[in-house]
């Protein structure tokens, strides 16, 4: 890893602000095609909307340009999600804010043992009356099986 203020001092952020939101944008239409990519933006815009998201870190799969004018600055550089979060966790409360992603679980444990900053996890879950070939039933789903506060969007 690196030292925590090294990488947060690159990324234009500010100092007057104690908390600050992140969204980790979802890949349903790169990874899963489940869904078109009009439909994610319209449903990334609302949660954006929604949790007041400062900041919106893509996906590994992402088309970083198709993201332009989504509502929040981009956070793109080659740093994985978890080592962002970590620098950033030394001069910020996070609420980290992501589409059933497994930056969230690693997060969840990550923050549990790193002592300095706050970070709130939301998970949102667009699956409510999901297709069955899509994801495990309920009961082995870790999503479902967690501590997270899950936020159901119907779209």
């Amino acid at each position: 890893l690196f030292k925590s203020q090294e990488f947060a001092d690159k990324i234009n952020l500010p100092n007057d602000k104690k908390n600050i939101s992140i969204l980790l944008l979802p890949s349903y239409s790169d990874d899963t095609n489940s869904i078109s990519f009009k439909e994610e933006k319209k449903i990334t815009k609302n949660i954006i909307n929604k949790f007041q998201i400062d900041y919106a870190i893509p996906h590994p799969v992402n088309n970083v340009k198709r993201y332009k004018n989504i509502g929040c600055e981009l956070i793109v550089n080659n740093k994985i999600a978890e080592e962002v979060l970590i620098s950033l966790l030394g001069r910020f409360n996070i609420t980290l804010v992501g589409f059933r992603s497994t930056v969230l679980l690693n997060m969840k444990n990550i923050s549990l043992s790193s002592g300095v900053g706050e970070i709130r996890l939301v998970n949102v879950d667009i699956w409510k009356n999901r297709p069955k070939h899509l994801y495990f039933e309920d009961k082995y789903d870790i999503f479902t099986n967690s501590e997270f506060n899950t936020v159901y969007y119907d779209y």
